[in-house]
């Protein structure tokens, strides 16, 4: 892959963490307000071994952990492994998020 190749990827992938985190801040405003009704009882909106280092209550962790793993993958050694990596934690983040609000509708 040409050096404009994997720029354009890393744009793609910049603008699908954003849109990620857009989504994520409305899911967390939406827990936030089931939790004051003690409604959002859970130990982590992923399931460990999801390949996240977060373990968190809220999207927002994940999403900046997609955002750390961007920034590494600029300058990555082993960039095919790193991207498919990252690939799969946003899809399942972004299937996470579809479903929880499917839920609210």
């Amino acid at each position: 892959m040409n050096h404009s190749d994997r720029q354009n990827l890393i744009n793609h992938l910049r603008d699908s963490i954003k849109a990620a985190y857009q989504q994520a801040l409305d899911a967390d405003a939406q827990l936030d307000a089931l939790a004051k009704e003690n409604l959002a009882q859970f130990e982590s909106v992923l399931k460990p071994g999801s390949g996240f280092s977060s373990d968190a209550v809220r999207f927002q962790p994940y999403v900046e952990e997609l955002g750390q793993d961007l920034l590494a993958l600029q300058d990555s050694d082993d960039f095919t492994a790193d991207l498919q990596k990252l690939a799969l934690k946003l899809k399942l983040l972004l299937q996470t998020l579809a479903r929880f609000k499917s839920f609210d509708k």
